[in-house]
């Protein structure tokens, strides 16, 4: 079996009851979900328990990082547990991450060919309202899955623990978007020749020649690429930590030459996708293409919604002085006049709620019609369309 945490879902961080709704959404498929439950809240009720645990989360203010952990559990193709089995191994899995008694719902899907079961953990304990991050979660999760297997015969499985967490984040990045990241393609293709270097000076010459360079960030050093993305530089290798390169190459000492005098680069690193099986140098330019267009459209149709917006409020603005100054005119007492006053400032207010709302639906149709598409969601989609060199580089 394969237990997997997920570092992350999205750039910002995750939202409960959005992957709640992406696990029991059956998609279409009434073979999908076979099992839904919650488990440490005040009731069975799905709607109910959803509510509680979201309300835990906003309990606790003072937490910066992300409070749910999602934990994947895939078994071996063919291989299929009971549900009291599977709701057991859920258990000891918890149990091993210190998340006794916290909030969770267990979601198993049976749609593929490998039985897989995803638990969203509350971080948030709902009586103490702390934080719980586990530490070297990767060795307990490795542990616990060997001996599941031989505890009920499944099929062994290699369990590889990173103890990077940075490598991992890079490598979940990379296989979901399909693109290389800067801290994998500096580990491909420099980290050999960087930990060589042993002299500063050394060091930023070797930077150069890929693009690089070193600069002091805080407690710690920085790689950024010629394109202006920057990682940080024990990210990449602990040997590149701030502590470890000072006390190997000394305090640190900025290149002595200028970004023109140093040596032409003969590599750069540029997002583009993984080595494939097939040549998608084309494919990629041409799904960069549509995405700048994209990206233009939106922009422009953007400027022209918030410019028809704008005209639109200064319209309704000179409507109701105008509606004030014949108030004014017209010879009526002061109740009366008190009154048509309110009325006019109500139409006002009512017409200025409507244009806002209506900039507001353009706006959210616009964002999804040129919403910004991932390099393999793309591929996907030219696949579907009947394009067969999508369809091979996917």
């Amino acid at each position: 079996m394969i237990a997997k945490i997920i570092p992350i879902k999205c750039v910002r961080k995750s939202n409960y009851a959005a992957l709640i709704q992406y696990l029991t959404d059956p998609q279409g498929k009434s073979e999908r979900i076979s099992q839904i439950q919650a488990a440490n809240c005040y009731t069975d009720d799905l709607t109910a328990a959803l509510i509680e645990i979201q309300n835990t989360q906003k309990m606790n203010t003072r937490a910066k990082s992300d409070k749910t952990c999602h934990l994947v559990l895939s078994f071996p193709e063919g291989e299929r547990l009971l549900h009291a089995d599977l709701n057991a191994i859920e258990e000891r899995f918890c149990e091993a991450l210190g998340f006794t008694g916290h909030q969770r719902f267990s979601v198993v899907h049976d749609d593929t060919h490998n039985l897989h079961m995803h638990i969203a953990i509350n971080k948030i304990h709902p009586k103490t309202l702390t934080i719980h991050n586990p530490y070297y979660d990767y060795i307990k999760v490795a542990k616990l899955c060997e001996q599941i297997e031989q505890e009920y015969g499944l099929t062994t499985v290699n369990h590889e623990t990173l103890n990077d967490k940075a490598s991992r984040v890079a490598q979940e990045i990379e296989a979901r978007t399909g693109v290389e990241s800067l801290v994998g393609w500096i580990k491909r293709e420099a980290l050999t020749e960087i930990k060589r270097s042993d002299r500063w000076q050394d060091l930023h010459q070797v930077l150069a020649r890929h693009g690089l360079a070193i600069k002091e960030r805080g407690n710690g050093f920085i790689l950024i690429a010629s394109n202006n993305v920057a990682v940080k530089a024990s990210s990449v290798d602990r040997s590149l930590s701030k502590g470890n390169l000072t006390q190997r190459l000394g305090a640190f000492v900025p290149s002595e030459h200028s970004a023109q005098s140093l040596p032409q680069n003969n590599k750069h690193y540029q997002p583009r996708p993984l080595q494939n099986r097939m040549e998608s140098s084309s494919l990629y330019a041409r799904y960069q293409q549509e995405q700048s267009d994209s990206a233009r459209q939106r922009t422009n149709q953007w400027a022209l919604l918030r410019h028809s917006r704008d005209r639109l409020i200064e319209r309704a603005k000179r409507e109701a002085q105008l509606k004030r100054k014949l108030i004014k005119s017209i010879n009526a007492g002061r109740l009366a006049k008190k009154a048509l006053y309110a009325t006019a400032h109500h139409q006002f207010k009512t017409r200025i709620g409507v244009i806002k709302s209506d900039y507001q639906n353009a706006y959210q149709r616009s964002k999804a019609n040129h919403s910004r598409m991932g390099w393999l969601d793309w591929l996907a989609k030219e696949a579907k369309n009947g394009h067969a060199e999508a369809l091979v580089c996917q």
